[in-house]
């Protein structure tokens, strides 16, 4: 006699029967998610502007150009003297920091919603892209990186 086996859950079911929910994150609990997120890194803080010790990843835009490639990455508040530019391989890492310097000496936090931090973003490209010639400038915020492989 052959047994039978039950049939896998679909994921609602299963979802239903564990108590979860299987809704889509929707752009307003997207925003919802990020604010918390922001609201407990505002009372994990000491009450003074330091360094939370995390790291955070900067949002990147890539762009296939005639001659290579165009890199810009979003860094406001960033010194250009804290930012580091590596390639190994076919990966492109972005590194440094964001400091804090506007805090006054004797004041207090109220509201602490900008990270202050190491950052560090790695992007991959299909080949070697250690023989571009690498350009970067860095100009209101972003960090544009021409990387001309032709």
């Amino acid at each position: 006699m052959r047994e039978k086996w039950p049939k896998p859950l679909r994921r609602s079911q299963a979802a239903l029967r564990s108590g979860t929910r299987t809704k889509r994150a929707s752009a307003s609990g997207i925003e919802m998610a990020k604010s918390l997120n922001r609201y407990f890194q505002f009372l994990d803080s000491s009450g003074e502007a330091q360094p939370s010790g995390r790291l955070w990843y900067p949002a990147a835009d890539i762009y296939k150009t005639p001659d290579g490639w165009l890199v810009k990455v979003e860094l406001a508040g960033v010194s250009a003297d804290d930012i580091e530019i590596e390639v190994h391989g076919n990966q492109l890492r972005i590194l440094g920091s964001r400091k804090d310097k506007t805090c006054a000496a004797g004041g207090s936090v109220q509201q602490l919603e900008i990270t202050y931090s190491r950052f560090e973003k790695a992007l991959e490209f299909p080949g070697s892209i250690e023989k571009a010639k690498l350009e970067h400038n860095f100009e209101d915020g972003l960090l544009m990186i021409f990387l001309k492989t032709a």
